[in-house]
This record gives structure tokens, C-alpha cells and sequence, in this order.
């Protein structure tokens, strides 16, 4: 059995080893090739974001507020709060990604160097009035 994927014209191959199994291929475009980049107030989980605020509670202790983060812009949204949104707090660059289960954010400094990477669970919470979205990271022992 010959193993696709090892070269680039094995995926040629493949797609035609299918055709012929198959008498109906359908071809799509995926809505990621086509994605373009919002403006900040065009995107439809967070209307009109301004603001990220970022609290992290660590084991014994409340929830303190570690970044406020000024939206730049809004790479993509799904419109059920799955976006990916860049913004700066001072001489950092934030990269946020949310989910309706959770975010990622990493943290890069003035020279694009990766200082912080974390994961939350909590679901991040919008403040249409205020237009900003709370992330709650717990870290854990």
C-alpha cells in the first residue's frame, strides 16, 4: 500500500485515486481561505470592542486585574464568540483567541518575542455597555 502525503505531488495522486473510487467529487472553497480581515466594530460576538480586561487568579487568593488591553483589530469572528483579536498595552502585543468555552493569549514584547502563553477554560464575558471582554485565567497548583 503506497503512503500519500510524503511529497507534494503524492496529494495529486491521491485526489485521483478517489475520483476513481468515487464518482462524485465535490470541491468547495473553506471560508477560512477567504476570510478577510474585520474592522474593530463590524465583528458580531463583540460589537464595538474596545477592551480587553485580563484578571488571573492564582491559588489562595483573588482575582486580580493584570492587563487592559487596547483593541487594534479584529482578524477574524465567527459570530458565536470564536474571534482572533490583536491588541497593545503599552510596549506589549497581544494576541487573543476566544472561544465560547474559553480564550488563549499570548503575550509578545516590543521585539516580537513570545514573554507569556496561557489557556483558560472560563468563557469569556462581554460588556456590550462598556465594550469590553473579561477573561478569567485560574492557574492552578
Amino acid at each position: 500500500m503506497k503512503r500519500f502525503g510524503r511529497y507534494d505531488n503524492d496529494f495529486n495522486g491521491l485526489f485521483e485515486c478517489y475520483r476513481q473510487v468515487n464518482s462524485l467529487v465535490v470541491e468547495r472553497e473553506l471560508p477560512s481561505a477567504t476570510r478577510q480581515p474585520t474592522s474593530i466594530t463590524t465583528g458580531d460576538s463583540f460589537p464595538g470592542i474596545k477592551t480587553i480586561k485580563v484578571f488571573v487568579q492564582r491559588p489562595g487568593r483573588g482575582a486580580d486585574l493584570t492587563n487592559i488591553i487596547d483593541v487594534n483589530r479584529l482578524g477574524s469572528d465567527n459570530g458565536d464568540n470564536g474571534t482572533v483579536i490583536s491588541g497593545t498595552e503599552g510596549d506589549k502585543i497581544f494576541n487573543v483567541t476566544t472561544t465560547s468555552k474559553g480564550s488563549q493569549i499570548k503575550t509578545y514584547d516590543n521585539e516580537n518575542n513570545l514573554e507569556n502563553d496561557f489557556v483558560t477554560n472560563i468563557a469569556p464575558r462581554y460588556d456590550s455597555e462598556a465594550r469590553e471582554l473579561v477573561i478569567i485565567h485560574v492557574e492552578e497548583l
